[in-house]
């Protein structure tokens, strides 16, 4: 699949939970593209004291999108290069389910109305979707506790529904799998918001293939991975799906970051995750 070019849309599903908005952040800085950021209510995002007030002013547009409401999806996602979808709730039942926001109507079948909205209109480069590590280890310890209400298997589904559909529709798919997320912006009610853990000395990123590791990811390392695998030209053409966590050390420079990147991209290729030119 053709690399991303100036001018090309880049659209952030769930823009307002931490993830998002640090992505979305990123990606405005490089001033390279036309970044779209989905919210349920974008009138009070972008409005004052809202999570994407700053991000607004600076010429990201706020649009209506709700993973939930397929009919919102076809203007939400017009003319998409690529597509983050940065959506979630919470592992077990709070607050943030009221209304039907379980892991499987969010994770599962949000994730799937994307990606048949996407199918259905063609066109996208890019497909980038964070979820957790252990999604292929839930019966192992300690994801099976985190899976007692099923959200490993919902995050899995979606992963299944980027996969499968790639070769389809023709594009790249990068699947992230982080360790319990840590630092800001905090907007889950998890134990990590509540003693607002901050990643201290360990700010040393760690990637691997597939789902392995265990261990805390920081936010901000993890919006950084997302765009750095978008970006990174050894990688256009090859899919990826990898574990990330920070272990004690300093923060990757950008050299550290293009050597993470094409260590995935050998390893990728020689597995044959490649779109055929």
């Amino acid at each position: 699949m053709a690399a991303l070019s100036d001018g090309d849309t880049i659209v952030v599903a769930g823009a307002t939970g931490g993830v998002g908005q640090l992505v979305t952040q990123r990606l405005a800085q490089l001033g390279r593209f036309k970044v779209r950021a989905l919210s349920r209510s974008p009138e009070r995002a972008s409005g004052p004291g809202g999570p994407l007030e700053a991000l607004a002013a600076q010429g990201v547009e706020v649009a209506r999108g709700d993973v939930r409401d397929p009919s919102s999806l076809p203007s939400a996602l017009a003319d998409a290069s690529a597509v983050v979808v940065c959506t979630g709730t919470t592992a077990f039942p709070t607050g943030k389910w009221k209304g039907g926001n379980t892991p499987k109507a969010i994770d599962e079948e949000g994730t799937r109305a994307v990606v048949e909205q996407l199918r259905k209109q063609g066109g996208l480069k890019k497909f980038a979707l964070p979820t957790s590590i252990g999604v292929r280890r839930p019966g192992q310890l300690p994801f099976s506790i985190l899976n007692l209400f099923g959200v490993l298997d919902a995050k899995k589904s979606g992963e299944e529904a980027v996969m499968s559909a790639s070769k389809e529709c023709g594009y790249d798919y990068v699947i992230v799998r982080p360790g319990r997320l840590i630092g800001g912006p905090y907007t889950n009610p998890d134990v990590a918001t509540l003693l607002k853990i901050e990643g201290g000395d360990k700010q040393r990123v760690e990637i691997a293939p597939g789902d392995q590791m265990a261990g805390d990811c920081l936010r901000v390392s993890v919006a950084e991975a997302i765009v750095q695998a978008l970006l990174c030209p050894a990688l256009d053409g090859v899919s990826i799906d990898f574990s990330i966590i920070n272990s004690k050390g300093d923060p990757p420079t950008d050299a550290d970051w293009g050597e993470a990147m094409t260590k995935l991209e050998t390893h990728f290729r020689a597995a044959g995750q490649t779109q055929v030119a």
